[in-house]
């Protein structure tokens, strides 16, 4: 009995945690010389539901935005509190593709379970060279600007390599959103049909014992997104 009602306990923080998620918002494309405008939120975003700041999980709100350029350099954007999310900026110099990337695990646990937050936007600037990716689990898709009517095909990656079965869920902010589970080669791919923003979100939690900040955890969950703009 009590391994059963530990089991819920976990069932429903996992629930309660993969509802929420960190994403980031920007253009698939930039322009080299020209600012790219970048923007932050935390929370559900099926229901269109931001959350202030001062009600972010844990420490969530201290994440780092890393730029990692064609040319493989890695700089820290400085963000901006901006009302209920963030903002930052940042000028591509070079052609290819640039990535932002968060990756943050709370600082407080939840009972005995750690909860990752992350999230990668890709930026194609007049190239296709693609620099090393510093997370360890992501959601790739092709940055290009879509229609309605296209073809996403989205990847899930983790330690580097496809992950098959991994959860997915892909929202619409006209409110619409879909599960899938990834094929063997990691992918999911789904037909736009609203012009706006999409988020994709995967997650992934394993039963996995550690300390976290002097406290014990016995089981570790991430949640993952990428951004992309319909027109």
């Amino acid at each position: 009995m009590k391994s059963l009602f530990t089991l819920l306990l976990t069932l429903l923080s996992v629930q309660f945690a993969s509802a929420h998620a960190l994403w980031i918002e920007t253009n698939s494309t930039g322009v080299k010389n020209v600012k790219q405008e970048v923007k932050i939120f935390y929370g559900e975003y099926a229901s269109q539901e931001i959350e202030p700041i001062d009600k972010w999980y844990s420490d969530v709100k201290d994440f780092k935005l890393i730029l990692t350029t064609p040319s493989h350099k890695q700089i820290e954007v400085q963000k901006m509190l901006t009302g209920d999310h963030f903002t930052a900026e940042f000028t591509p110099i070079e052609n290819g593709i640039y990535v932002l990337s968060i990756y943050h695990a709370g600082k407080d646990l939840s009972k005995t379970n750690l909860y990752a937050f992350s999230s990668l936007a890709f930026i194609q600037v007049s190239g296709n060279t693609l620099p090393t990716i510093i997370n360890n689990f992501y959601v790739k898709v092709n940055p290009k600007t879509y229609d309605v009517g296209n073809t996403v095909e989205a990847i899930v990656i983790k330690a580097g390599k496809p992950l098959a079965d991994a959860e997915v869920l892909v929202m619409s902010q006209e409110g619409w959103s879909k599960s899938f589970k990834t094929d063997p080669q990691g992918k999911i791919s789904f037909t736009t049909l609203w012009k706006g923003n999409y988020v994709i979100e995967a997650s992934f939690g394993e039963n996995k014992e550690g300390e976290w900040n002097g406290k014990p955890f016995t089981y570790a969950w991430e949640g993952t997104t990428t951004f992309l703009i319909v027109n």
